[in-house]
Parts: structure tokens; sequence; C-alpha cells
């Protein structure tokens, strides 16, 4: 389910969706794409008040919520995308591009992957603390549709972790991981991949 808190329809209406789904199908997993509010900009004074009310449904009702901004959407399309001018449609790309690589191992098979029960179990140390922040990479210039720009696997896993490809505004080196989830998509080895991932890890250990 895809739905921004900051409004009425989403926050109310949306909430009123995942108690009736979950109440209806309680053995399914819940992933929401929430729309969060702006620190900063706000185009209406009650924009909190709703993102406050909306938070316990989503943490009572959601499985899997992928935390979203469109303050971060904006300075990626800006500063990474290069782009003179942004609007919606340049954030809804974002969002599906997000939601189709989040979603990729449920919709094609292959030896490596893997269901989003078992991601879960893997990635949720408590059952309640459930919101995920994502980053997206290569970004490439989504807004002509051209293909993304490849990159080595030593360049996306420093994107992965670079607060300027996430969708949510947050500074990861102030914080700590509990876990993460590194989804790969194309000709990458896998090989590098874990070896690059290794590598940051170790050099970020006190993160």
């Amino acid at each position: 389910m895809t739905h921004s808190i900051s409004g009425g329809t989403g926050s109310g209406l949306g909430t009123r969706l995942l108690c009736d789904i979950r109440e209806q199908y309680p053995d399914r997993i819940l992933e929401t794409n929430t729309v969060f509010p702006s620190t900063n900009v706000a185009d209406s004074a009650v924009e909190p008040y709703n993102a406050t009310l909306s938070m316990y449904h989503l943490i009572e009702n959601t499985d899997y919520t992928n935390v979203i901004q469109n303050e971060s959407l904006y300075d990626i399309c800006s500063r990474s995308l290069k782009m003179a001018r942004c609007d919606l449609d340049d954030f809804n790309r974002l969002i599906s591009v997000q939601m189709s690589d989040v979603s990729s191992s449920l919709r094609f098979g292959g030896a490596l992957n893997t269901n989003m029960r078992k991601t879960l179990v893997n990635i949720c140390p408590f059952p309640r603390l459930h919101f995920y922040a994502t980053s997206l990479s290569p970004l490439g210039n989504m807004s002509e549709g051209m293909p993304s720009t490849p990159t080595s696997a030593a360049e996306l896993v420093q994107h992965l972790f670079d607060g300027t490809h996430m969708m949510c505004n947050l500074k990861p080196k102030t914080g700590r991981y509990l876990c993460c989830s590194a989804m790969f998509r194309g000709p990458v080895s896998m090989a590098e991949a874990e070896t690059e991932l290794a590598k940051y890890i170790k050099e970020n250990e006190r993160y």
C-alpha cells in the first residue's frame, strides 16, 4: 500500500483500510510505502498531527513500512540528478522504482531470491520496529526515462549507505545500524558485492 500521512485522506482513510485489511487477512504480510511530512517544508499546519495519529496504526497493523519524505526526494532530484525543475511526477517515478526493486525477489525467480516473510525475519529485530530507510542506486537520469548508469559493486555499496541516496531525511553517520538488507539487480557479481559489503562494514564498525 502506498499512501501519505500528511493529509486527511492518506492518514485517515489509509489507516482505516490498513485496520480492515489486517482484520480480514491477519496472516498476510502488509507492506506500506508511507510518505511522511517534511520537517522543514509543510503545506498545512495539521500535517504533524495527522502523522502522529497515524503512527499507532502503522505500528500495530503493518509488518514493513518504507519511510519516504518529499524533502529527500526533492534533494535527490535537484542535487543528485541535477534537475533544474522537479515535480510530483519525478517523485512518483523515484518511489515506483524503489517499490519495483524491493519487490523484485517476489516477481522474478532465482536461486538467491527470498520472500518477504524471510526478509522480515532477518532484518526486523522487534515486531513493532519495522520502519526502514531505503536507498536507491544507481539513480541515472530518471527524468528523461534514460537507463541507469552502470556502476561497480564498490560504488553501489558506497551509495547504499550514503544519505544523499536515501529517501528519508537522516544522517547515517550520527546513528547506528541495527540491520540492513542489500538487494542487487542485474549483472552484479555476488562474490564482489559480498566482499565490498564486508569491507565497508569493517571500515565503519563504530556505526
